[in-house]
């Protein structure tokens, strides 16, 4: 019984489940709000609530990049998914090369592509690293995630699609969080926004676009969203461009 004492006591301490009443001298036990968002989401208890306990030990980032870095960074190294994703060692030192330059693969970042080399060139692979490089890369380069690409960044997309699929439940497990007031503001619109760009990444969102996903989303009848939200963010972005514009603080 011991084990399943512990199992209960972690889910009331997670906020997960709470103990109601049933009678004189019984209780049971219900799922909280958040309790039924993980339940439906379909994600480890243990794993999330070691997720909110990391991050609230962070400070507040100072910019928008540094706030999807550490955020990408806790997700790659304590969800098991992320970590313990498979790479062949040919294309380790490509991923290394990803991660080190942030994420960002046009030729436009000198300085980011010369630390990109060096780091890659005397680093090791750690465990995380090809979803580190595969969330960065959605994050900072959006625009090379075209339909018809077959590399990102000279990694096989492919090799990327497997954590880029994993990485939004969690996201959006954390993101469900603002309302609840259980993770600071800043974790929960972070994750919001990177989760919906990750998920549709096809679509090149940048930064910021997780606001006008959500409402393509809604508008989309579930079972056929795939097709039906590229449509409307192409509509949106096409014909309403000027009013779909990132927020000035968000620029970079």
């Amino acid at each position: 019984m011991t084990p399943l004492r512990q199992a209960v006591d972690f889910l009331v301490d997670g906020d997960f489940v709470e103990r109601v009443h049933t009678g004189d001298d019984d209780f049971g036990f219900v799922p909280t709000v958040l309790g039924m968002v993980t339940g439906r989401l379909m994600v480890s208890p243990t794993v999330c609530h070691r997720l909110r306990e990391v991050l609230s030990s962070i400070d507040v980032p100072k910019t928008a990049d540094d706030a999807e870095r550490q955020l990408i960074e806790v997700l790659a190294e304590h969800v098991p998914k992320l970590s313990h994703a498979a790479v062949s060692e040919a294309l380790e030192s490509r991923v290394l090369h990803l991660k080190w330059a942030h994420g960002f693969i046009d030729r436009g970042h000198d300085e980011l592509e010369a630390q990109a080399h060096s780091g890659a060139e005397t680093a090791a692979y750690l465990p995380g690293d090809l979803a580190r490089a595969a969330m960065l890369a959605v994050a900072n380069s959006p625009n090379a995630f075209r339909r018809d690409a077959r590399t990102i960044g000279g990694v096989p997309y492919a090799t990327m699609s497997a954590v880029l699929g994993e990485a939004p439940r969690y996201l959006h497990w954390l993101s469900c969080q603002g309302f609840l007031a259980t993770v600071h503001p800043w974790v929960a619109i972070v994750a919001a926004d990177l989760s919906r760009r990750i998920r549709w990444r096809r679509c090149q969102p940048p930064r910021g676009s997780g606001r006008l996903l959500w409402m393509c989303e809604q508008m989309a009848t579930a079972a056929h969203a795939d097709d039906v939200v590229p449509m409307l963010w192409a509509a949106a972005t096409t014909r309403f461009a000027a009013l779909f514009v990132l927020p000035r603080g968000l620029r970079r």
